[in-house]
């Protein structure tokens, strides 16, 4: 009973002694883990945001359940399974076989989208193997032969093709297809390989595709997202012309003799010379273009059959075969870009070698031309190669050129007006005072600055795409003195609104008398102490989209 008593005496000196411990000793320590805990959340969520690593996924496959309902079961020699977040082929013991599993996503096509696939071979021989994205069906896939460092692209340009870009052995590759305008790109652990026409797919559906023998794959995600918050279905007054060659509409010659042959078929302008001398030349009245403007001249040919070290290509500013300008390949690998003024022709570059030519019959070459003020870049592939200034244009028309006995079919041929085009406008200054930019902190500042430039020296593109963020461009394989900033032509601007916390600046801009108005968001972020703007987007004809929404035609 004493006991009892005494232990009850003493509780409330115990109680108070573990109240002050807790106070004065724990307190602080509780304090101190919960600021740094807080503190690194905080320095993680700024690190996302600013450098643009969070990405909204319209297709998201991380194997952690099996909603989707991929195969799990075992097929022949080949078991499947989906544990600790990898869908597990394993084909342990089995012979080469080639098997593939597709499942539904929803996806707009019009849009620009990229699909991305990371796989592992875990064990197995270095026997022949191969694994690859689908999308579609088969006729669509992009796989890696981890065996031989050799990567194929089915129903496109490539067939196996050596790259350093590949992992051997047991080892994981990451494996993109990026569809931008009119263009698929593809990646191999984010080094870039080549490209290829985009074409539209059916049925809506992403999935993997395995050849294996004797080996384990394991595959980590299969994801889809968008490259932009905008459609990009290029109907809009800059297309001069998007052909295709699923008809005639446009006028192309038609005809054969002992000399040549010229047809559409099959989606394809077929063009043969069969004579050992002279040239053949070929245009389409539709194909005029305005030469005081900026453009941008695609297309893709195929070199089928013929002689290897003469040329064949596409002709701009064409008026006759004695009057043109072209822009040759050979089946050897060499190019050269040329101009005849009543039949004297000037070597604006001379025959040259490059790597980035396929080479032989039955190769598929992309040629491109842009024309930024005087300035004409060439591209092969999506490769610059060469830069030809003030080129004598005696004629208006785009066509192709093949000289003796070869047999080329043309798959497509675009032209389009650069949005970025300073010529034949007349210069209008708004009367309207500017807001004063001390009033402005940092982010808001950093973009006042890139609309000042945009509206009072347009066509300093140097000076514009210094306020590109180096990290967008590192990130796209894009080479900065090789793209322009797409440009509206406003007459003044405004700060309108200011995100703070997502450092997303807002800004109106606006044409004379106020006819139209748009609205722009930039995201601004901070790389090595500078603020730079981060992109939405660029396209296959070299130009960046600087702000990341827009809205068109707005009220003020």
């Amino acid at each position: 009973m004493f006991l009892h008593t005494g232990f009850f005496c003493f509780m409330p000196y115990i109680i108070l002694k573990f109240y002050i411990y807790l106070i004065f000793v724990l307190k602080p320590i509780i304090y101190m883990f919960m600021k740094r805990a807080i503190t690194f959340m905080v320095f993680v969520l700024l690190f996302l945001a600013t450098n643009g690593i969070a990405q909204d996924y319209v297709f998201d496959e991380e194997f952690n359940n099996n909603y989707k309902g991929w195969p799990v079961t075992k097929s022949g020699d080949i078991e499947r399974n989906i544990r600790n977040g990898k869908y597990i082929w394993d084909g342990s013991g089995s012979s080469l076989s080639s098997n593939w599993e597709l499942v539904e996503m929803t996806l707009d096509q019009s849009r620009d989208f990229a699909l991305e696939m990371s796989i592992k071979k875990s064990s197995g021989p270095e026997s022949e193997w191969g694994v690859g994205l689908i999308w579609g069906d088969m006729n669509n896939r992009f796989s890696v032969f981890g065996s031989t460092g050799k990567y194929a692209i089915i129903d496109n340009i490539y067939g196996r093709n050596p790259s350093d870009y590949i992992n051997t052995g047991n080892t994981i590759n990451k494996l993109t297809v990026k569809k931008m305008d009119r263009k698929l790109k593809f990646y191999m652990n984010d080094n870039y390989l080549g490209s290829g026409d985009f074409k539209s797919f059916s049925p809506s559906k992403i999935g993997v595709y395995l050849y294996m023998d004797n080996i384990r794959i394991e595959i980590d995600y299969i994801r889809a997202y968008y490259l932009s918050s905008e459609s990009n279905n290029n109907n809009n007054d800059n297309n001069v012309l998007k052909e295709d060659f699923s008809n005639n509409s446009n006028g192309w010659y038609e005809g054969e003799s002992t000399d040549y042959s010229f047809k559409v078929k099959n989606g394809k302008y077929v063009y043969q010379r069969f004579a050992e001398d002279a040239k053949g030349t070929s245009w389409a009245n539709k194909t005029s273009l305005d030469y005081d403007k900026n453009f941008t001249i695609e297309t893709t040919i195929n070199k089928i059959s013929g002689i290897q070290d003469y040329g064949y290509g596409l002709l701009f500013g064409y008026k006759d075969v004695d009057n043109m300008n072209a822009f040759l390949l050979s089946g050897n690998g060499y190019f050269k870009i040329s101009g005849w003024n009543n039949t004297t022709e000037s070597k604006h570059y001379a025959w040259t070698t490059s790597s980035y030519i396929n080479q032989g019959n039955g190769s598929v070459n992309g040629l491109k031309i842009v024309k930024t003020g005087s300035d004409y870049k060439f591209y092969i592939n999506d490769n610059y190669v060469a830069t030809v200034s003030d080129i004598n244009v005696p004629g208006t028309k785009v066509g192709y050129i093949i000289y003796k006995n070869q047999k080329v079919e043309i798959d497509n041929l675009y032209i389009s007006y650069n949005i970025n085009d300073q010529n034949n406008k007349k210069v209008i200054k708004s009367t309207e005072e500017r807001q004063d930019k001390s009033l402005f902190g940092p982010e808001a500042v950093c973009v006042y600055e890139f609309l000042e430039i945009w509206i009072d020296d347009a066509s300093n593109d140097d000076k514009l795409m210094n306020f590109i963020s180096p990290k967008y461009l590192n990130k796209n394989n894009l080479n900065k003195s090789e793209y322009n900033v797409n440009l509206y032509y406003p007459v003044n601007f405004k700060i309108k609104s200011i995100d703070k916390e997502n450092s997303l600046v807002t800004a109106l801009i606006w044409g004379e008398d106020k006819k139209w108005i748009h609205k722009l968001t930039f995201k601004v972020v901070r790389e090595d102490g500078k603020l730079y703007v981060y992109p939405s987007q660029y396209t296959t004809s070299m130009y960046i989209y600087p702000w990341s929404q827009l809205e068109s035609n707005v009220s003020e």
